[in-house]
């Protein structure tokens, strides 16, 4: 006899199925698709296989990893209480993490940074949707590195989420294993954080949490918020060997930006977040290797 668990079990496999076999055939006819998940009402790109595909198919992307990041900064007296404070969204894509925060109420405002002209399209479509107003929802259309000006954008044609800065031919010299150099590649604004928050910001609000995916560049964007980072802010950041040495910093380089603002980072282990020194971050990088492995860290001074 089922029980009623697996009787639930069951049903979601089978709407799990169906959804999968609905994307397919909306692909083939439909560039973008909008449904109701458990981050807001949000519309997607239907050649995103990555996020487009998994808030589709899952009706949720990374609520996860904001659910154990949220409840353990809390916990440990690291965020304001529920409905205060304002989170930053670094590479925020069509919007998903920092949008999905606010229709949860875990924040009272949110700037989002995104460089991609057709991501940033959505992103502003999606804060629309779920009635954030613009007092509560700044989005900009930019990227974040250690300069301001221009720079060369390449374009994942499946992965709306892997689209990556570059700096030069400072990746040159890298391994090409997801075949960067065949992609199609635009030229879009960049600007150092600190100088885009003098902007974006409301005399009222204050970054109470970051929340940064930037495909690699993370330690150039670390390298241009000497402001923002020298505060007691703590940091959610998806660290990816592979993607740093492409955008064309050593290891030390990237560990010494890191140290020159936090004293620790914080890996989830099984159960828990554990915390490490940040002159351990090579340990880090050893556990990971450079052959496309990544993680997310918590970067903390304490």
């Amino acid at each position: 006899m089922l029980t009623s668990d697996r009787v639930r079990q069951r049903l979601a496999r089978w709407q799990r199925r169906s959804r999968e076999w609905c994307w397919r055939v909306a692909g083939k006819f439909r560039e973008r698709i909008t449904i109701s998940t458990r981050q807001g009402r949000l519309t997607v790109f239907t050649s995103d296989q990555v996020i487009g595909h998994s808030l589709y198919v899952n009706r949720e992307f990374e609520a996860v990893w904001v659910k154990l990041v949220l409840s353990f900064l809390r916990s440990t007296q690291r965020l304001p209480p529920r409905g205060q404070g304002t989170v930053l969204d670094i590479g925020a894509n069509m919007g998903v993490i920092s949008i999905g925060m606010l229709c949860q109420r875990e924040f009272a405002r949110a700037v989002a940074i995104e460089p991609d002209p057709r991501n940033y399209s959505l992103l502003v479509h999606n804060a629309r949707q779920n009635r954030l107003s613009e007092d509560r929802y700044r989005a900009l259309c930019c990227g974040a590195s250690d300069r301001g000006g221009t720079l060369e954008f390449e374009l994942s044609p499946v992965n709306f989420g892997d689209h990556r800065l570059r700096i030069g031919t400072a990746a040159a010299g890298s391994q090409d294993r997801c075949d960067e150099s065949q992609r199609d590649v635009i030229q879009v604004p960049v600007d150092t954080i600190d100088h885009l928050l003098v902007h974006a910001l409301q005399p009222s609000d204050e970054v109470s949490l970051v929340w940064i995916d930037t495909q690699g560049h993370e330690g150039h964007v670390f390298a241009g918020g000497k402001q923002l980072f020298s505060g007691d802010i703590p940091v959610f950041a998806e660290f990816w060997p592979y993607g740093i040495q492409r955008s064309g910093l050593s290891q030390r380089e990237f560990i010494d930006i890191a140290a020159s603002y936090w004293a620790f980072y914080w890996v989830w282990r099984a159960t828990e977040f554990v915390r490490y020194p940040i002159s351990q971050l090579n340990h880090l990088f050893a556990e990971l290797g450079d052959e496309g492995n990544f993680d997310n860290i918590l970067l903390t001074k304490n």
